[in-house]
């Protein structure tokens, strides 16, 4: 295993964010609910204004359909989300959250500044810059 590999480091700091999240004091009132469920629920959150349906967090979460079926149906099961049907199309079924959803949201939010701000510790906005500029190429390379 090669600790220099871009792949692994990115990784690992994947595995740090998220168990940095979830043992969290706020975050464990909802352990049942999983890092997918969160995204969902900040997806949603986010687009508010306008009617979300399950194609939508299929393209934004590049998951597949059988995948976000199963998804949408936990958080249905957790109490995060609800659907409902739409005037114009009797096939369509938007997604909406829960108070109970929006709560979490908050809660997330937060979790998330508290830990931008300790990730950011002791590095310069040009580092963070230049950092933003090598993973937006990364990203281009693998598309």
């Amino acid at each position: 295993m090669d600790k220099n590999s871009v792949g692994f480091q990115l990784r690992a700091l994947g595995i740090l964010l998220k168990r940095k999240i979830d043992s969290s004091e706020a975050m464990k009132r909802f352990e049942n609910i999983t890092g997918m469920q969160r995204w969902v629920v900040k997806l949603l959150a986010e687009q508010q204004q306008r009617d979300v349906f399950q194609k939508d967090v299929e393209e934004v979460l590049s998951i597949r359909r059988s995948t976000a079926t199963k998804l949408l149906q936990l958080a249905e099961k957790n109490g995060l989300i609800y659907r409902e049907s739409v005037d114009y199309d009797a096939r369509l079924k938007r997604i909406k959250l829960t108070p109970k959803a929006l709560e979490l949201h908050q809660i997330i939010m937060h979790e998330i500044e508290l830990l931008e701000i300790q990730i950011q510790a002791g590095i310069t906005k040009e580092e963070l810059d230049h950092f933003f500029k090598v993973i937006d190429k990364m990203k281009r390379n693998i598309e």
